[in-house]
């Protein structure tokens, strides 16, 4: 069964971290794929959909458990990023174009947030201190691109958009083709 407390909590706290990774010169309100996932699908399958995350996640939490129990080393858990700029043809550093300094300092800041060497860790609200720990996930910028081939800036794709706006269809036609990393790499 799904503890509904442990699930908004998570979900709280993966909204809180990820939202200081938010980049204003994107100026993208929101990530609509959640949405589009579920478009059509019955709020009760939604559910089970959850529940079976939540098994999956309370499973890995079980083993994280039993695994610090034992005294073992902390392995840390790397993930590999990269972070798809799309722009409109402007120099690096201009208008959407993001600077590599900016996208690795953010970088930085989400590593700081879920290893928890945050500065303001102190500052963490009561409701969740018996919760807030160092999460042993580190991200770093990528080696290697979507399509397999070595970054020219190791965890950075740009890309011309040559558009401000894009509708739903050129989302999933052009840009979701040219932007997503093959998992098995």
């Amino acid at each position: 069964m799904i503890n509904w407390r442990q699930f908004k909590i998570f979900n709280i706290i993966l909204f809180v971290v990820l939202g200081q990774f938010q980049l204003s010169a994107q100026e993208i309100n929101r990530c609509a794929t959640m949405e589009k996932v579920f478009q059509g699908i019955p709020e009760s399958e939604r559910r089970q959909s959850f529940m079976g995350f939540d098994k999956w996640m309370q499973g890995n939490l079980n083993k994280l458990i039993r695994k610090d129990s034992k005294d073992s080393p902390q392995e840390v858990y790397v993930v590999p990023v990269v972070v798809h700029v799309i722009h409109n043809g402007e120099a690096i550093g201009e208008g959407s174009n993001l600077p590599a300094a900016q996208i690795r300092s953010q970088i930085e800041v989400l590593n700081q947030d879920f290893r928890r060497f945050n500065g303001d860790r102190d500052n963490t609200p009561d409701v969740f201190k018996g919760v807030a720990a160092d999460a042993r996930i580190e991200f770093r910028l990528a080696l290697i691109g979507p399509d397999g081939s070595i970054l020219d800036e190791p965890g950075i794709h740009r890309f011309n958009g040559e558009k401000e706006v894009w509708n739903d269809s050129q989302l999933d036609s052009d840009l979701k083709p040219i932007t997503s990393l093959d998992p098995k790499l």
